[in-house]
């Protein structure tokens, strides 16, 4: 009896809390290479969602004998002046040159369809019709689409989740070296941090650009084109306003080190690679991933406007699609310096 009742006993409670314990041990463990398979699974399909915007980019361009697209269409005054960034993102304009997909019904749909219920001429996409469900304007609006999403941005695909009216994207022009240059391509234009002047804004894809391929002076493998962010807010991928990017935050200053030539703040001095090297410049070593809310970017306002700037969830990198449509990882700890002279690549004498 004894015997029979020793083989029947269950585990007592020690040994399943060990068993558990053994449990969690191994899931800790395993955890960190769980995620980084799953991330390794989600880069690739980042880098080709960029890959078909590239190509939708210099396809346009082609079409328009090498015109860039801009970033967001504006409305002009009868002297050429900017009166309003109101018009159609650059991936609404390129919507023609883009590829179909497959929903998750099976249906095939066409970015040209979508392209067709756009009053592209005359519309406004926040304004004309105003949003009201059904209409053709605020279907485009709230029609997602999939390869505009890096999969490891872990932002919900709208503004608004749950009203589903406002679809979003990852990938934004990058139209300015700072938001001050960038403002010049707007109503209320700002003074730049470095030469007031035409050359603003620096970057190649901004509102109302009239700029064409022929005059990236640098070469298009060393100039940017645009970039991904994990901004979740100011991203609508149809309205012009939200699209374009700048590289740097609020608290950048620029120096001439030369005649003529622009850099951030420090690099004359690290140039001599001594122990004068101004240490300012190495704490601004590097700024993707800045966040206007947390330190050491506090003294930009990230109350409102566009919070991040080139970011992702990606460990170590950023992906990036240059001019000549390739798609390059860059490290987050790429030199301040040589990823402004990237953005500025029409430039030779930064």
């Amino acid at each position: 009896m004894n015997a029979r009742g020793h083989r029947n006993r269950g585990l007592t409670l020690v040994e399943v809390l060990l068993l558990i314990g053994i449990i969690v041990c191994v899931c800790i463990m395993l955890m960190p290479a769980l995620l980084a398979a799953r991330e390794r699974a989600r880069r690739p399909i980042c880098q080709e969602n960029m890959k078909r915007l590239g190509l939708a980019y210099h396809n346009y361009a082609q079409a328009f004998n090498g015109q860039l697209v801009a970033s967001s269409g504006v409305t002009r005054d009868r002297h050429g002046k900017i009166t309003a960034v109101d018009g159609w993102s650059w991936l609404a304009l390129t919507l023609p040159y883009m590829e179909d997909w497959k929903q998750s019904d099976g249906i095939v749909v066409s970015p040209k369809d979508l392209y067709d219920k756009l009053d592209i001429a005359h519309g406004r996409p926040l304004t004309e019709p105003e949003g009201a469900k059904g209409t053709p304007h605020a279907d485009v609006l709230a029609t997602s689409i999939p390869y505009l999403l890096c999969p490891s941005s872990g932002a919900a695909p709208y503004t608004d989740f749950n009203g589903k009216k406002a679809a979003i994207t990852s990938y934004h022009p990058l139209g300015a070296t700072h938001i001050e240059s960038l403002s010049v391509a707007s109503a209320n234009p700002l003074t730049p941090k470095y030469e007031p002047g035409p050359r603003h804004p620096d970057g190649n894809c901004f509102p109302g650009t009239n700029l064409r391929l022929a005059q990236i002076r640098n070469g298009t493998s060393y100039t940017l084109m645009f970039v991904e962010s994990v901004e979740p807010r100011y991203a609508k991928w149809t309205v012009g306003a939200d699209a374009a990017l700048v590289a740097f935050p609020r608290c950048v200053e620029f120096e001439e080190y030369g005649p003529r030539h622009y850099a951030p703040k420090g690099y004359s001095k690290a140039l001599k690679k001594g122990p004068e090297a101004d240490s300012t410049y190495w704490t601004y070593h590097t700024y993707f991933d800045w966040d206007c809310s947390r330190s050491p970017y506090d003294a930009a306002d990230g109350t409102s406007g566009v919070r991040y700037g080139p970011s992702s969830n990606h460990p170590g990198m950023v992906n990036h699609v240059f001019m000549d449509g390739s798609v390059r990882s860059l490290s987050k700890d790429i030199d301040i310096t040589l990823y402004m002279f990237l953005v500025g690549g029409r430039f030779s004498d930064y």
